[in-house]
């Protein structure tokens, strides 16, 4: 199974918040990818929740290192033209410009890889629609 994950799954699992995959869906996964785009919005996240919740520099620290070798293990594809291009495309249903970078990335990578069962891993539910509107197995 190839999997796909955006940055709601990341940080549920490194910040240890609700909601989280079960498990076996984490076990499911080997060798995920993402957008490149997940290192700047989990980056921007975690120094807003900084800054809004008054966490120390030590904590910070801490959560972009192990944010680091979270992402150490997933493969970042590149915003390359095609994926800009596809997300400016219409859907057919509403879905944020940051997602649709996401779907159009995970369609990119189904594209070269069309014979794979993928899956796209996210707690957003209006991306986990998205995602299933075109024919992922959306987990989250």
């Amino acid at each position: 199974m190839r999997s796909y994950l955006d940055s709601s799954i990341v940080l549920s699992k490194i910040l240890n918040q609700a909601p989280q995959l079960s498990h076996a869906d984490w076990n499911g996964i080997t060798a995920p990818f993402a957008s490149e785009l997940i290192r700047i919005e989990t980056r921007r996240i975690i120094e807003r929740m900084k800054i809004e919740n008054h966490d120390s520099e030590e904590y910070f620290t801490k959560t972009l290192a192990t944010l680091d070798q979270m992402l150490s293990g997933i493969t970042l594809v590149p915003l390359q033209p095609r994926i800009l291009a596809r997300a400016a495309q219409p859907f057919g249903l509403i879905i944020g410009t940051l997602d649709a970078l996401h779907l159009s990335t995970a369609l990119a990578l189904r594209d070269q890889d069309s014979t794979a069962r993928w899956t796209f891993f996210t707690h957003d539910q209006q991306l986990k629609r998205a995602a299933s509107a075109v024919g992922f197995a959306a987990v989250g």
